[in-house]
This record gives C-alpha cells, structure tokens and sequence, in this order.
C-alpha cells in the first residue's frame, strides 16, 4: 500500500485505539472469495461510525488506503464514508463515487461491507440508469460480486422494480456460494412484499433448483400453509 496520508493515519489511529483487543482475531484463510485472511480487531459498527463522522472531509484517495487494509474495520470505515459522501454529492459525484465502488469490488469481500453498501450506492446509482453492469458482477466468479448485485436490487424493489431481482436471482440460482444463496433468497423475500403473486408464481416454478436455504428464505413470509407445499418434510 502507498505512504498513508496524515488524515488517514490519524483515522487509523482512532480506530485502534477504540478497538477492544480481547475480541480481536483473524478469520481463517479458507474464506470464500476472499485472497488470504481478513482481520478483525473488535469493533463494533457504532463505533466505527462514531470515528468516520469526524473525517467527513476525507478524500477519495484516502478512502481507498482504509478500503485497501487487511483491517476488516479499516474497510467498513471506508464504505461508512463513501456512503455519506454518495447521499450529499451531485450527479456528477455520484457518478464518480459509483465508478470507484465498481473499481474496488475485490476489497468489498464480506456479507457485512457488501449489504451496508451495495444497495445505498450501486442500488442507489443504477435504480433509473441501465444496470448491465449487474449482470456482469452476477456472471463472475467472485462470489462477493454476485452478492454486490444481488443486494443492489434491494434499492430496486423499494422504488417498484422487481424484474431484476427476479433476472439476477435466476442467474445466480446454481451459485454453490451459501452468502450468495440466502442474498437470492432474501432479495426474494423483499421482492415478496410488493408482488407476492409474482414471487409466489417464481418459487412455484423454480423451487426444485433452488437451495433449501435460498427457498426457505424466499418463502418466509408466505403462509405457513404454501410454505408446507414448497418445502415438505
């Protein structure tokens, strides 16, 4: 990594010093999608914003030092900022936050930084543009991608959109990846509350290729009754 600058040190500094090291540890190196082990040095989420609203002023370049760390809190920190610098940017920042979050996909490499940031930027970004660039992440094999798609959609159903969910969901469906199952499962879910007629007729007709989590998922907020039909004992 490049000579970090002063804000960003000064940042990292007040991170650790939050950190509470008895809950500290490294996550094994087998993580699906992910190159080598990721480190946790125990924080919590509250905490980690509490620091970030003191550097709302932070550029993109030292967004990008924090989101390339091992320091999995030195990552969620980065996509806390590049959310908040989203919501108050214009168009033409918006676009540009977009392309850097697209950039830097292989950083965004855990369930907890993708769904706190996929569908408040990528979704966000794409939910009145084209959004061939989801069916791209859906086709490649970083099962981290497949799950920043995913979850995009969740902005996509809240504004009326669920044909996507339903697109990618088939795309993804064989996906052997459990985090990428249950995104599919619970995107299906959402897409549930505001067209249960056509989620029901979607598992009806795809529920033998799905996965016992995805399905159960997908299915939860149907009657207990359907629920039985598609998945019995």
């Amino acid at each position: 990594m490049e000579r970090l600058s002063v804000q960003v040190h000064k940042l990292i500094d007040e991170l650790d010093e939050a950190a509470d090291s008895r809950t500290a540890f490294r996550s094994g190196s087998n993580r699906i999608g992910c190159v080598g082990s990721d480190f946790f040095i125990g924080l919590k989420v509250a905490e980690i914003r509490n620091v970030a609203e003191r550097y709302g002023d932070i550029c993109l370049d030292g967004i990008e030092q924090l989101l390339l760390s091992e320091v999995h809190e030195h990552r969620m920190c980065a996509l806390i900022l590049l959310k908040k610098r989203f919501e108050q940017g214009n168009e033409y920042e918006r676009a540009e936050i977009f392309g850097f979050y697209i950039g830097h996909t292989n950083c965004i490499n855990d369930w907890d930084l993708i769904d706190s940031s996929s569908p408040y930027i990528v979704g966000e970004y794409l939910k009145d543009k084209p959004c061939d660039v989801l069916y791209r992440l859906a086709r490649s094999d970083s099962p981290w991608d497949n799950r920043i798609a995913m979850m995009a959609t969740y902005t996509f159903i809240h504004n009326g959109n669920v044909e996507d969910t339903f697109r990618l969901a088939l795309s993804l469906m064989k996906s052997p990846h459990p985090l990428v199952q249950k995104s599919v499962g619970w995107m299906l879910h959402e897409a549930g509350k505001y067209d249960p007629v056509q989620v029901g007729l979607f598992i009806d007709k795809y529920r033998q290729e799905m996965s016992r989590p995805m399905l159960r998922i997908a299915a939860s907020g149907f009657p207990k009754g359907e629920r039985r039909e598609w998945m019995p004992h």
